[in-house]
């Protein structure tokens, strides 16, 4: 049992909760499917202590004096009918993966080029506890203050919430369908230009300026928003909790791609960024992570990202 314990805090999957619909799986391995441990019971009902005062989320305002003015030529930012801020996304084509010299890197980070075709709009924080709650009327998380990630939410259940808030009355007038980024848009977002270890750079020491994790968090999530963003206006691209991608997890396809989705099956999904429990090479911009869709815990939450409809799609 000590060595079971010891195996789940080295992956980064124990703490506040596993999965209560499917077993843990320790994702670090890089190539094989992940090995099959026992869970632990989530915590549902975690008291949450008070809120920080002025805790300040970013709004649109806010953002409109990071952003580019090339993502300014794809569309207006969004505030969305639960007020989420989303920003457009140029398309381009980038470097996904590292090189051979990139300090930490794993054999899964193969680097390519891939070329992203279509603009897309991402969220620039996490799903939050109240605006999760206000589409789901529920509150899973192990930390319930609202501005907090999501967080103890599987791959399965913020799919739905993506379905949920696209039915809304309010998105379907305005045309809008939300969705999981794929793993490329996902580092793409979280490059935003840069090809170095970090959107910020390659210096590990500032990773607290731009994201939660081991050192700084106090073992738990944080409001969202409350770090520098890259330059694509994204907050907590590194950091404070997981974020799940659309694509099932595989090996990377060799040469030139364009739009990448992963493989049509597998056992994991992908998630991206590190958390506030994991140093900050598992919160490279080219880290890969996956874990069994039903999984749950509270490093694990989500962005949504968005197509623009053009006239040619209406």
């Amino acid at each position: 049992m000590k060595l079971l314990v010891g195996l789940l805090l080295v992956l980064g999957l124990g703490g506040c909760g596993s999965s209560a619909n499917s077993e843990v799986t320790g994702s670090e391995s890089s190539r094989a499917p992940a090995q099959t441990t026992a869970a632990e019971p989530i915590v549902e009902n975690a008291v949450e202590p008070a809120a920080p005062v002025n805790v300040i989320v970013p709004d649109a305002t806010t953002v409109s004096k990071i952003v580019t003015p090339e993502q300014m030529s794809v569309g207006d930012i969004i505030t969305n009918s639960i007020g989420m801020v989303l920003v457009p996304i140029p398309a381009g084509e980038f470097l996904m993966g590292s090189p051979a010299t990139e300090p930490a890197r794993r054999d899964n980070e193969d680097q390519h080029r891939v070329k992203i075709s279509r603009p897309f709009y991402l969220g620039i924080c996490e799903v939050t506890v109240a605006q999760f709650d206000k589409v789901m009327g529920m509150r899973p998380s192990h930390w319930k203050a609202d501005n907090n990630p999501i967080e103890q939410v599987s791959w399965e259940q913020v799919t739905s919430f993506c379905r949920e808030l696209s039915a809304s009355a309010a998105e379907q007038q305005a045309g809008r369908v939300y969705r999981l980024p794929t793993e490329a848009e996902w580092e793409y977002a979280c490059r935003a230009g840069s090809q170095t270890p970090f959107s910020f750079g390659s210096n590990p020491e500032e990773f607290g300026v731009y994201g939660w994790f081991l050192k700084n968090s106090d073992s738990r999530s944080h409001s969202v928003g409350q770090k520098k963003p890259n330059s694509f206006g994204l907050y907590d691209m590194h950091g404070n909790v997981w974020e799940w991608c659309q694509d099932w997890y595989g090996e990377f396809e060799t040469g030139f791609s364009v739009d990448p989705t992963g493989p049509v099956s597998s056992f994991s999904r992908v998630r991206r960024g590190g958390s506030w429990e994991h140093p900050p090479r598992q919160g490279r911009s080219s880290h890969r992570s996956y874990l069994p869709p039903d999984y749950r815990y509270c490093k694990l939450g989500f962005r949504v990202a968005l197509t623009p409809v053009t006239a040619g799609d209406e």
